[in-house]
């Protein structure tokens, strides 16, 4: 929609055109007798003043697109200028938010550990009081260490481009189950890969076991307690070389209304009396890294009772910053 500067201008340069026609109208066949006394023939003197209209006409259209030329170049550079700085502020912004998350997980590893340790070795010494509240610690520590993880990751998509590479997507889906092990979440138990054989993808496999990562410890948070657990993952290579990649749970469901809201940062489903809710930057930093790859993800129900994550990667990743 133009904006109201341009219709007034608009306005203003309809006006005066109308203004020069009406004048010209009036003006013109005193102006071609006194200018060219000797033309008597009447189609002549139309034919003069028809050319006298055509270069009044032709100047003020010049000066007009000239003025408009102008103006937009204008325009275009202060945009240009004012995209320039947006890029520079973002490109600070991610390093600080990234160099700020990098410095805080250590920390909270490290609480986490401490906790872990000072429960085994007196545990069986605490009263029940300072029990539940060394519980109370471990998942805060838990939560913050996830928490700034997924802040770190969900930063880093605003550096540098990444160079794209060919590799098994067992490889990333592997690492994720080494790496979820080491913080203490065991699913070897009830992870079931319904496909034997995956399939090569291109793309940045760091960036595609931090979504692994992300939706295995989703699935095994929001789980249901009247059933035990259970997490399939299959994928699957479509005709045109397209590969889908679906991890469904029997847990406790996205409520159909939600299933867009949780890609959207902050976004917790967390409920009353839930100390386990997520970061809220999980899935939205499993939508950046799966849409640099140039593919898309969706939450669906699951067959199973619980929610399907699907996530479909294009044959060849784009190599480009996130």
């Amino acid at each position: 929609m133009p904006s109201q500067k341009a219709w007034k201008s608009a306005v203003r340069i309809a006006s005066i055109y109308m203004a020069i026609s009406i004048l010209w109208i009036l003006l013109s066949d005193k102006a071609v007798a006194s200018l060219f006394p000797e033309i008597t023939n009447s189609t002549l003197a139309q034919s003069v003043k028809g050319i006298g209209f055509v270069l009044a006409t032709s100047i003020l259209l010049f000066l007009l697109i000239r003025r408009e030329l102008r103006y937009r170049i204008r325009v275009e550079r202060e945009l240009e200028r004012a995209m320039n700085q947006t890029v520079q502020l973002n490109a600070q912004l991610s390093r600080f938010a990234h160099a700020t998350t990098h410095e805080l997980i250590e920390p909270t590893r490290s609480m986490a550990g401490f906790a872990c340790l000072l429960e085994r070795r007196l545990g069986d010494q605490l009263s029940p009081e300072n029990q539940e509240m060394l519980q109370f610690l471990k998942q805060g520590a838990k939560r913050m260490h996830r928490l700034v993880s997924d802040t770190a990751t969900y930063a880093s998509l605003d550096g540098a481009p990444r160079d794209a590479v060919t590799f098994s997507l067992e490889l990333p889906f592997l690492n994720a189950m080494a790496r979820l092990k080491r913080d203490d979440i065991v699913l070897d138990h009830i992870v079931h890969v319904i496909s034997p054989d995956p399939p090569e993808v291109n793309g940045d496999p760091l960036l595609l076991e931090a979504v692994f990562v992300n939706l295995l410890s989703n699935a095994r948070q929001y789980t249901d307690p009247a059933r035990p657990m259970k997490i399939e993952v299959e994928w699957k290579l479509h005709e045109d070389k397209r590969i889908e990649v679906d991890i469904r749970d029997n847990g406790r469901g996205i409520p159909k209304d939600h299933r867009d809201n949780v890609f959207l940062p902050f976004f917790t489903l967390k409920q009353d009396g839930d100390t386990k809710a997520g970061s809220g930057f999980g899935l939205p930093a499993c939508r950046r890294i799966i849409e640099w790859h140039g593919g898309t993800i969706e939450a669906l129900a699951s067959p199973m009772g619980g929610t399907t994550i699907r996530f479909i990667l294009p044959r060849q990743a784009r190599k480009q910053a996130a």
